[in-house]
């Protein structure tokens, strides 16, 4: 699926959400309250790729970590209130790296246990070539107390590209020889999606607000696609992935500049971990597909800020 139909998705489901709980009513539209909120985006963070020796064990063949370089982008919100009771948000977010990174490739043989130094090690220049990031939200605010405490549960969309450029490594493989190794080395692309449940806790002035909220995942689907442009043969893993983790937490205040204006900031930090499944390997000009039950591994860690100006009814 497309990130184009991603967004278009997200925005016919929460209509229909929205439509069902209003039961098609005549009043459908001032039960409902909207509030939208644009601005910049910050990020910095490092995407793993790894691979494991065995099916049910843990110690690395290979661990592969792409940089997430400081970069700046922008986002787009909205939120949809019903009677104060139901909220839905959609968010959509992209950026663009300040600067390049360091891309770094770790291998161990069969023999060497990964808790010692590997036996190859490289380095490359990355690039981070795309970042598309989705949300859609529902939220259930209990107002009766001073502090509103809200319960969450949605589902995120993430998708990073990488290309990684001009390798210096040693000592040499088969594949690669020990030194410097120039042009296009590896393109690695990385998508999650996200169900994830979580709170958040906030409160009102007649000026400001602030809150704080915690996210969690009990499980995540991760597709991995390392393309090796170097080999002799081009070589693309395609790492099909589940389960693991993710945790989130972030910091949210917004000050009101005028009558439905508000300055708005955020931070938030994320980690996620755990997910693996199978790797399947095809050869530019051979038909034949190679399978590695449970050998790959991802995760992902995000610092992310924002600051923006929101629009309140």
């Amino acid at each position: 699926m497309t990130s184009d139909e991603i967004r278009k998705a997200m925005f016919f489901f929460t209509f229909l959400l929205l439509l069902a709980l209003d039961g098609f009513g005549d009043d459908l539209i001032p039960r409902l309250t909207f509030t939208s909120e644009t601005g910049l985006a910050f990020i910095y963070g490092e995407a793993e790729e790894i691979v494991y020796k065995s099916p049910s064990g843990t110690d690395l063949l290979s661990l592969l970590v792409y940089p997430v370089p400081p970069g700046l982008g922008a986002y787009v919100g909205m939120e949809a209130r019903w009677r104060d009771s139901i909220l839905t948000r959609i968010r959509l977010e992209t950026a663009w790296p300040l600067m390049s990174g360091n891309l770094t490739d770790d291998d161990w043989g069969y023999d060497t246990p990964s808790t010692g130094e590997p036996d190859v090690h490289s380095d490359s220049t990355a690039y981070l070539t795309s970042w598309v990031h989705g949300d859609l939200e529902f939220g259930f605010p209990d107002n009766r107390l001073p502090i509103t405490v809200e319960t969450l549960f949605g589902f995120t969309f993430r998708q990073m590209a990488w290309e990684g450029w001009d390798a210096l490594q040693n000592p040499g493989t088969t594949d690669y020889p020990t030194g410097e190794i120039s042009g296009y080395i590896i393109d690695y692309r990385q998508t999650w999606l996200i169900p994830w449940i979580g709170f958040s806790l906030g409160h009102k002035e007649s000026a400001t607000i602030l809150a704080v909220s915690l996210r969690f995942a009990p499980w995540m689907s991760v597709v991995g696609r390392d393309v090796h442009m170097a080999r002799t043969e081009p070589t693309t893993f395609v790492d099909v992935m589940s389960g693991g983790v993710m945790v989130s937490g972030g910091l949210r205040g917004e000050i009101r500049l005028a009558d439905n204006i508000w300055l708005a900031g955020r931070i938030s930090l994320e980690k996620f971990k755990g997910a693996r499944g199978d790797t399947f390997i095809y050869e530019v000009g051979s038909p034949i597909e190679t399978q590695y039950p449970n050998t790959g591994g991802a995760a992902l860690i995000l610092f992310s800020s924002y600051l923006g100006f929101s629009i309140h009814p």
